[in-house]
């Protein structure tokens, strides 16, 4: 990836290729210090986001998010 989830997220919502989730209730013992947007709670943040990960990885397969993708260099 040539980008960070946060951006990714930020890309994929402008595209409409991913929406946001239902506010996610907050654990008993939250971090305010975190905060995942994708989420929209202060449980982890959006960088360390399994769900975000595994919704990223799947939209990638499906290439909706080619411009977040490293292109390779023509082999010679």
């Amino acid at each position: 990836l040539n980008a960070s989830r946060s951006r990714i997220l930020e890309g994929a919502l402008a595209t409409k290729v991913l929406t946001m989730l239902k506010r996610a209730n907050t654990p008993p013992r939250d971090n305010p210090l975190k905060y995942c947007r994708y989420h929209r709670n202060p449980s982890h943040s959006t960088g360390k986001c399994i769900t975000l990960k595994d919704k990223i990885e799947d939209l990638i397969k499906k290439e909706c998010l080619k411009d977040f993708v490293y292109k390779s260099s023509p082999q010679h």
